[in-house]
């Protein structure tokens, strides 16, 4: 039923245009990168220009947890939500109970005040349209994924921008306070995307809480550095990496152990999955010098995968890997031969994989 509801809601929503563009959270032909490319594009040309981009990454603490059902079913009201649909999410979100179970002993029940039941199918939309009014407030760049919300001012001028910024903050603050979410104070930073080096002092506050300025952010697990580089970001990504390269190791064995095709499966789900996420904003934007830690875990997952000796040339179990399996190079119509050809290592290797 509950699937039933959200396809219905989506389709509403969708039709009407309710939701904001610059939010891009559990809907249709919409991912995380979209504003990972958008805050990736506003920096650069900003530093292009000889400009300065101040950001400022929200965080909500518990913000699941902390949805007002009242303020919710308002929403869903003006939104002119309703018949049994609105009577469906209403009787879904209140008169709800729980326990806690440790061994053989039960908790008191006790209902819960606030939030959406966590692990439905229907908690995410209804999330969605609860911070959907967050965007129309400020009118300053912004982008919203779920909890994670930024916005950013860019000029010459950085008191202009720490003024701008300090008036987007003091709505949003309002905003949280009306619909009860709280700003966490520990997680929300700002940076400052600029060339140079001697900076005045920034100060942006939000009730007598002064937002730290960093000089790089996690936003949506990618890296951001006050200098527009990722060198933090592609370090982390191989530290993760090679974490998981003892998965395939363990796998692998000595003298058993996975054939090649299941541990290729554990390669592209484990290693693959995290050196391609955000690829789109740095790696046509690095040097390959910059990107030899990525090349070199890949080459070593590769190599684990296809049992190869050290002292075998990468273009061997690149093509070998390539040749049982490369949805890629299948599409364009590409064969291994014209790979080894035409193509550098580089592209084989993190592009065409």
């Amino acid at each position: 039923m509950e699937k039933i509801i959200v396809r219905r809601l989506k389709w509403f929503i969708k039709y009407n245009n309710f939701l904001n563009t610059n939010q891009s959270g559990f809907g249709e032909r919409r991912r995380v990168t979209d504003h990972i490319l958008r805050l990736h594009d506003a920096v650069q040309k900003s530093l292009a220009n000889k400009h300065h981009l101040l950001a400022i990454f929200i965080d909500l603490e518990k913000a699941y947890y902390m949805v007002n059902q009242n303020v919710l079913l308002s929403k869903l009201l003006n939104l002119s939500i309703t018949g049994n649909m609105f009577q469906f999410i209403r009787s879904f979100l209140t008169n709800r109970t729980f326990q806690v179970r440790i061994g053989p002993c039960l908790s008191l029940i006790r209902r819960p005040e606030n939030g959406t039941p966590q692990d439905s199918v229907l908690s995410p939309i209804l999330f969605t349209i609860m911070v959907n009014g967050l965007l129309d407030l400020i009118s300053s760049p912004s982008a919203l994924y779920a909890d994670g919300f930024c916005l950013w001012e860019s000029g010459s001028n950085i008191k202009q921008l720490e003024h701008l910024c300090q008036k987007s903050l003091s709505k949003v603050n309002r905003w949280c306070n009306q619909s009860g979410f709280k700003i966490s104070t520990s997680t929300t930073a700002a940076v400052l995307f600029t060339i140079k080096r001697k900076l005045e002092p920034i100060q942006l506050v939000f009730e007598s809480t002064t937002v730290t300025l960093r000089k790089e952010y996690k936003y949506l697990e990618v890296i951001f550095q006050s200098n527009g580089l990722y060198h933090s970001h592609i370090q982390h990504v191989f530290d993760k990496c090679q974490k998981r390269l003892n998965v395939l190791r363990l796998l692998r064995g000595t003298s058993w152990g996975a054939a090649k095709s299941p541990l290729l499966t554990i390669y592209r789900d484990l290693i693959r999955s995290v050196i391609e996420y955000g690829m789109e904003a740095y790696y046509f934007f690095f040097s390959r010098l910059s990107l030899t830690p990525l090349f070199r875990v890949q080459s070593n997952a590769l190599r684990l995968c296809t049992r190869a000796m050290t002292s075998t040339p990468i273009t061997v179990f690149v093509c070998n890997t390539l040749a049982t399996r490369c949805p890629f190079i299948l599409n364009t119509g590409c064969s291994v031969s014209d790979i080894k050809s035409t193509c550098s290592l580089s592209v084989i290797t993190l592009v065409s994989l």
